[in-house]
Formats: structure tokens, C-alpha cells, sequence
């Protein structure tokens, strides 16, 4: 397998993301969002962390204001 210095399609050769696909992990280009190869599972660390976030830190996101007049208050 050989390595990828830059993506295939756009050039880019800073940006990848790894992406779930099925039982799969895949490289993906981060600039235009294509497919570049599955990973071995050797070389990828480990799981993506998924990081579940309380309802006050989703609000604080939305920079949400409890003065707002909305309609179902």
C-alpha cells in the first residue's frame, strides 16, 4: 500500500480526515471531501472519541439568551 503525500483529485497535502465507513476506516480529503483509501486497522490509533455534551454547553454553542422573546415562552 503505498502512502499518500497529497490527495489525488485536488492536490491538498495538509487536511485528511478518517471517517466511519461501514466496517471500514477511510481517508477522506478534507478540501474536497473525496475518498482516498481505507486504513488498515494497524494504522489507525483508535476509536474517533465521541464527546456527548450536556443541554447548558449546547446552549452556550447557540450563544443562546434567555432575555430572547420567542414564541413558546
Amino acid at each position: 500500500m503505498k502512502n499518500i503525500d497529497k490527495c489525488p483529485y485536488c492536490g491538498n497535502a495538509t487536511e485528511f480526515n478518517l471517517k466511519q465507513n461501514g466496517p471500514h476506516m477511510s481517508l477522506y480529503c478534507s478540501k474536497c471531501d473525496r475518498w482516498i483509501k481505507h486504513m488498515p486497522k494497524c494504522k489507525v490509533k483508535s476509536e474517533p472519541e465521541v464527546h456527548q455534551i450536556s443541554m447548558d454547553e449546547y446552549l452556550a454553542q447557540l450563544n443562546y439568551d434567555e432575555d430572547d422573546d420567542l414564541p413558546w415562552y
